[in-house]
Order: C-alpha cells, then sequence, then structure tokens
C-alpha cells in the first residue's frame, strides 16, 4: 500500500495556531497524514482538534464523538495509537505522553488550517450540492478524475460548514483534484474559504427548513454555489432540474453546462434500457459511441452519473476511461443496493436504499421500481421518515403515498415514529400497513408476508429512526443470524 501523503508539519500548525506546544518539539514529533476532530476519524499520523470551547455546533460535538468527553478520555485514545497530536484550549493538561497544542479556539484553529491548506492547494477544486445524489455524485466524480490524477474526495456526509472546513484542512497539497461535498445551509459560510473552480447542483427538491420555507427558496440557496464560481468556472446541472430558472440565472457569470439540454457537450449518456438490477446506456462522443452495461440503477442516480461523467470530460478524462469506470462503479452501500437474500428458504430480491431519504430520492427509487417489476411481483415497501420537512408533512406524505400506491404493493410496512399522515393516505387508498418499532418487528412482519421469489425495499433517513439498523438486521438473518430482542 502506497503512504498517504503528508498533510501538515508540527512546525506549519504551530504557525497558523499561534499556539504553544506543551511537550518539548522535536524531530519525533510528525509529520501528520490526517487531520481530525470526529473520533471514528482518529487514526495514526493523525492531528487531533478537541471539542471543548465555543463555535462548534451542537449537532457537530454530537457527531464527532466528543460530547461530554474530557480531555483525559480523549488522551486515553490518543495514547494507544502512534503519533497521534492533540490540539486543546483546556488550561489543566493531565500528566500524557501525547504532544499537545494548546491554542485560544480549536474551532478558530479549524478554520485557520481549511484556509492554510486551501490557499496553497494546487489542483482543481470541485464542490457538489444538492438536495439529493451529493455524496453519490462525489463518489462518482473522483473515481473518474482518478483515472488521470491523484484525487481526493471528502469524506462521509460531513457537508456541514465544520465538515467543509475539516475536509479542506484534509486536502494534500500536491494533489490534482479535490472533489468536496457542500450541504446547502453551508454555501454561504465557507464559499470564501472553498473558492470552487467548478461547481455540480445534482437536484432541487423538498427538503426544506423553517429558513427555506419553499421549493423556490431551496433552490435560491444551493444555486448561491454558482454564483461564488470564478469566470471561466463551469456550473453543471440538468436540464430537467426543479428551479431550472434560478440555477441558470445563477450561472450567467460562469459557463453554464446543462445535461440533456441541446447544446453539444462532447459527451452524452442515453440509457437504453433498464433493469432491476443494472442499466444498459450508450455513451457517445464525437469520435465513439460505445453500449455498456452498468450497476447504477434509478433516474436520480443515472443522473449523477451523467453529472460526473460530463464533469470528468470536461477536467481532461478520455471517454474510453469514462466507460471503463462506468462499467467497474459501485454505489456505497444501501444506496440503491440490489442483492439476492433468502428468508426462511424464500429467495427474495431486496433493493435497499436507506443510506437518506428525501422526496425526490423516492420518487426516484419508486420509478425505478414502476419501470422494471413484472405485473405479477406485488413489492413489499418498508418505509421510514423523511426529515427536514418542517411545516409540510401532510402535503409530502400524502405525495410519497400516492407514489407509493402507484407501485401496486402487497403491503407497507412502516418503521419508525412520526408517520400518521403516510399511513393513513396508504390506508385510504386500501393499502395494507403495517407497523413496527425495532428491526425484529419488521423481520417478523416479513417472515409472514413475503412469498417465494418477492421483492423488498427498503427506504427512508436513518437521522431518529436509525433504519439502517433494519438493513442490517435484514441481512443478518438471511445469512442465518437468529432473532434476538
Amino acid at each position: 500500500m502506497p503512504q498517504e501523503p503528508t498533510i501538515w508539519t508540527i512546525h506549519e500548525l504551530l504557525s497558523i495556531t499561534q499556539g504553544e506546544l506543551h511537550q518539548n518539539c522535536n524531530n519525533c514529533i510528525g509529520p501528520f497524514r490526517s487531520f481530525a476532530f470526529p473520533l471514528s476519524q482518529l487514526t495514526n499520523d493523525t492531528v487531533l482538534l478537541h471539542i471543548d470551547d465555543l463555535g462548534w455546533a451542537k449537532k457537530t460535538v454530537t457527531a464527532s464523538g466528543q460530547r461530554n468527553k474530557s480531555l483525559q478520555e480523549i488522551l486515553s485514545k490518543a495514547e494507544k495509537l502512534s503519533n497521534v497530536l492533540v490540539v486543546t484550549s483546556a488550561r489543566n493538561i493531565p500528566p500524557t505522553s501525547v504532544p499537545i497544542i494548546v491554542v485560544s479556539s480549536t474551532y478558530d484553529t479549524l478554520i485557520e488550517a481549511a484556509k492554510f491548506q486551501r490557499d496553497r492547494f494546487e489542483g482543481k477544486l470541485i464542490a457538489i450540492t444538492g438536495t439529493a445524489g451529493k455524496s453519490s455524485t462525489r463518489d462518482m466524480l473522483a473515481a473518474l478524475l482518478t483515472k488521470i490524477g491523484t484525487t481526493f474526495a471528502s469524506k462521509g456526509n460531513w457537508n456541514s460548514r465544520a465538515g467543509i472546513l475539516l475536509n479542506l484542512a484534509n486536502i494534500p497539497q500536491h494533489t490534482k483534484f479535490a472533489v468536496i461535498e457542500v450541504g446547502g445551509g453551508a454555501i454561504e459560510r465557507t464559499s470564501e474559504i472553498l473558492k470552487p473552480d467548478d461547481a455540480i447542483i445534482t437536484s432541487i427538491g423538498e427538503n426544506t427548513t423553517r429558513r427555506n420555507p419553499t421549493i423556490r427558496n431551496v433552490a435560491e440557496m444551493k444555486a448561491k454555489l454558482f454564483l461564488v464560481l470564478p469566470k471561466g468556472g463551469r456550473a453543471y446541472f440538468c436540464e430537467d432540474v426543479r428551479e431550472f430558472g434560478i440555477l441558470l440565472k445563477a450561472a450567467e457569470r460562469a459557463v453554464p453546462k446543462i445535461i440533456g439540454g441541446d447544446d453539444d457537450l462532447g459527451i452524452s449518456i442515453e440509457i437504453l434500457n433498464r433493469c432491476l438490477d443494472k442499466s444498459i446506456l450508450r455513451v457517445s462522443t464525437q469520435n465513439s459511441v460505445e453500449e455498456i452495461e452498468c450497476r447504477v440503477i434509478g433516474k436520480g442516480q443515472l443522473s449523477n452519473l451523467a453529472l460526473a461523467a460530463q464533469t470528468a470530460f470536461d477536467l481532461g478524462v478520455h471517454p474510453e476511461e469514462i466507460s471503463l469506470a462506468i462499467r467497474e462503479f459501485r454505489l456505497q452501500r444501501r444506496k440503491m443496493e440490489f442483492i439476492e437474500i433468502s428468508l426462511d428458504g424464500k429467495n427474495i430480491s431486496f433493493l435497499d436504499d436507506c443510506h437518506n431519504a428525501t422526496l425526490i430520492s423516492f420518487k426516484s427509487a419508486l420509478t425505478h421500481i414502476r419501470e422494471v417489476i413484472t405485473p405479477e411481483i406485488y413489492p413489499i415497501m418498508i418505509v421510514g421518515r423523511i426529515v427536514h420537512i418542517e411545516g409540510q408533512k401532510k402535503s409530502i406524505y400524502t405525495e410519497l403515498a400516492k407514489e407509493i400506491v402507484s407501485c401496486n404493493p402487497q403491503a407497507v410496512v412502516l418503521y419508525g415514529p412520526d408517520l400518521s399522515y403516510l399511513s393513513s393516505s396508504l390506508e385510504k387508498s386500501s393499502v395494507r400497513v403495517l407497523a413496527s418499532d425495532t428491526p425484529l418487528d419488521v423481520i417478523e412482519c416479513l417472515k409472514k408476508i413475503v412469498p417465494e421469489k418477492g421483492f423488498v425495499f427498503l427506504k427512508g433517513s436513518h437521522r431518529g429512526t436509525r433504519i439502517r439498523e433494519v438493513s442490517t438486521a435484514i441481512r443478518s438473518y438471511a445469512r442465518g443470524g437468529s432473532l434476538t430482542r
């Protein structure tokens, strides 16, 4: 395995933080290959920020794993690894073998680290936002760009302001490309540091908060990513995106790249056939036409693929390399993931899409199901809630119920709380509705109703319901695991 590049040296950290080294500085400290505040990212050769002062958002503190953790607990974890440096604003330092830099604010240190690393980054930075499809498009684009140069991709779903700063602080200086996922609410507060060269908006849909109560508000918020592009920067979006006009106006000072429009962009991807577990595509350029099979399924994910392919093409990836990467590409686990399983001896087709859920991603998945399953198959759907729809639950769940009903389900298993609007809408359409509160409840429901050669679809937001535990439980039981409460 090639060694990860050096990200930080001790001298750079002391310079940008203006902090004091609690241990004597010597040649044994550093270099460091990652910069982190989530404890899940703590490994050897890491600079770890101790979350111990004002400035950190409550959600970030919780997600970091540092909530209610003392400096002593943090240091105990660091002592089990090699070459870890802890940055803290605490003044009472317990005895430890771990080198420590003491600063006035660790959140300010994160900001300064992100600025420093972004300013010395020598490559191209592509930022991606949207209601749905951000991380899938990021992964696809990173896989394509890797064909022509070293590529850094942001980690996980860290797309809040703190997450974006964290990812910027981890970009290796000499990497050719950086692909950064950006949450819509963080665009305004990070744009001066982020400074994208090109940008992608994947979709606009009903994923609203009190600050953005309408689709138009959502589009205006996300369109700000195009407004911060430099002259000549490229703004990528699809011709059928909602609030197209808002995105187009925001892209005026850049170079609009509209996927599915009338302009010849040099490469196009046409869907020839959709199957339950794969898609047949035609990839066309001025000099070549090729039909390929890929494992990316669903309208939304195929749109994401087209956005990524066009961006990669414009950045210099050869069409043959694009076609090869598309053939090889696999989405992350639980993103429109199709597998065959066995439940109590019954062979089941299982479509697992519980990575996250918005109305727009639900519609994409349900459209795929309508298009590919045969009339004699009546799907069983396990449905969890959608988050960030304050004030619109009734209208959104009513619309979702119509989409579900159009798939002619055998039954719908509702998982978790806060789904009364969806339940009543489905029952009005004479759909069989079952309620479940635990993964075990879901499996017990499936055991009673799933037929031989049945089809099971799982989707919902993990936040607040932990629906991915249902996915884990189903897979474990299918492998022969036992049911325990």
